[in-house]
C-alpha cells in the first residue's frame, strides 16, 4: 500500500510540474484555483469535464475531434481540485496537434536547416542514408512523423 501511495504522490508532483511549465501556479498556500485550471485547458482548445461527488472525483481533459471527443488525460482523487490538478497537469505535459506540428517544424529547421515539407519529400525519397551527416536527426524526426503528416 505504501508503494501505491508513493506513486500517486509522484504522479501529483509530475502534474504540478506540468502546470508550472504551462504557467499555472498555486497560490501562496499551495492551492490551485479551479478557474485557472479550466482557463489553461480552454486556452489550448481542450475541454475539462468533472464528475463525481465529495470524496470521489473524476476529472478528464478531452480533445475535440469532429463529432466526438477523445480522452487526453484523466485524474481521480477524493478532493475535487486535486482530481482536476491530476488531469490538467498531465495534459499540460502533452502537446496538442497544433503544438506538435509547430514543434516538428521548429525541430526540422533547427536540426537540419530545412523546412518540414522539404524534409518529408527527402525522407520519402530515401535521400537520407545511415552514413550521412544528419541521418540520426532525420531518423528521429521521422519518428515524430505523425505531427509532420497530419
Amino acid at each position: 500500500m505504501a508503494i501505491a501511495s508513493q506513486v500517486r504522490d509522484e504522479q501529483l508532483e509530475f502534474a504540478k510540474q506540468g502546470l508550472a511549465w504551462r504557467g499555472v501556479q498555486p497560490d501562496a498556500a499551495g492551492n490551485y484555483a479551479e478557474e485557472a485550471l479550466r482557463a489553461s485547458v480552454d486556452a489550448r482548445g481542450l475541454h475539462l469535464r468533472v464528475s463525481g461527488e465529495p470524496g470521489d472525483w473524476f476529472a478528464e481533459v478531452v480533445s475535440p475531434g469532429g463529432d466526438s471527443e477523445w480522452p487526453y488525460a484523466e485524474g481521480h482523487d477524493a478532493d475535487r481540485v486535486t482530481a482536476i490538478v491530476r488531469a490538467v497537469g498531465r495534459a499540460a505535459t502533452m502537446l496538442t496537434l497544433e503544438e506538435g506540428r509547430k514543434h516538428f517544424e521548429e525541430s526540422v529547421q533547427s536540426l537540419l536547416g530545412m523546412d518540414a515539407d522539404e524534409f518529408r519529400r527527402r525522407w520519402d525519397a530515401g535521400e537520407f542514408n545511415p552514413g550521412d551527416e544528419g541521418f540520426w536527426a532525420a531518423e528521429s524526426l521521422a519518428m515524430m512523423g505523425a505531427f509532420g503528416r497530419v
